[in-house]
């Protein structure tokens, strides 16, 4: 984790140590203490942050099949809870959710066509990804 002093100038707060693979994907909402990072390892982790500057995991979700995550986005909602869209390489998005007691769960599977991957959505990936959802939920 680093924190941004001056424009070019990053103070290394503290690394995060988890994952058995290289760290493919990272996405945060700092000001509400989480992160998530996805692995070679076939792993996605959810960090949260404990002090200011302790963080742990608190969960570990692996893919199945030994697949991996391409790509995450966050989105928190007014309730307090927090939804991660990952999508994986056999063409899926999964979507988790991550309510104020802290419990992580898979909500949806939204499969899509064989060799198709989920990376034609526009810029805008957790507005694109809640819209999609919306579509099929």
């Amino acid at each position: 984790l680093f924190l941004q002093t001056y424009p070019h100038l990053f103070l290394l707060l503290q690394t995060l140590c988890g994952h058995e693979g290289s760290v493919t994907v990272v996405d945060g909402l700092y000001d509400l203490g989480i992160i998530v990072s996805a692995s070679t390892d076939s792993t996605m982790k959810v960090w949260r942050k404990k002090s200011d500057q302790n963080w742990a995991c608190v969960h570990t979700y692996s893919c199945p099949r030994g697949g991996f995550v391409l790509d995450i986005a966050l989105l928190a909602f007014p309730d307090g809870s927090i939804w991660i869209f990952a999508s994986l390489d056999d063409c899926s998005v999964r979507l988790f959710c991550i309510d104020q007691d802290d419990k992580f769960q898979e909500s949806h599977v939204l499969k899509g066509k064989q060799n198709y991957p989920f990376s034609d959505l526009p810029n805008d990936r957790a507005t694109n990804l809640l819209f999609f959802w919306k579509k099929f939920h």
